[in-house]
């Protein structure tokens, strides 16, 4: 069974791993921002997941594919996401491939 995980400005990165590594052996997730947050809660989860990805010491690919990318790349695609914090993670997001 695919389970889904609803990514919230309130789910600490820590929270999201061990639900992630928990789901992936029961048949595997897939990551889904909640659709009733708004553009403070998008910043915060960029705020959540940036130093994440800043962390991560594998290889360009281990961390493109990582839960913190996979956030930050639907944060992305968000409509509600201002300019600047759209500009910021392509930035970003461009940096680490």
């Amino acid at each position: 069974m695919i389970h889904l995980l609803e990514v919230s400005a309130d789910l600490a990165p820590a929270q999201l791993k061990k639900l992630a590594r928990r789901y992936a052996m029961t048949g595997g997730f897939e990551i889904n921002l909640k659709e009733d947050l708004t553009e403070p809660d998008l910043d915060r989860l960029i705020e959540l997941y940036l130093p994440e990805l800043e962390k991560y010491q594998g290889t360009s690919a281990e961390r493109m594919n990582s839960i913190a990318a996979s956030v930050l790349r639907l944060v992305q695609q968000h409509s509600l996401l201002s300019e600047c914090s759209l500009e910021r993670l392509r930035i970003f997001l461009k940096a680490i491939k």
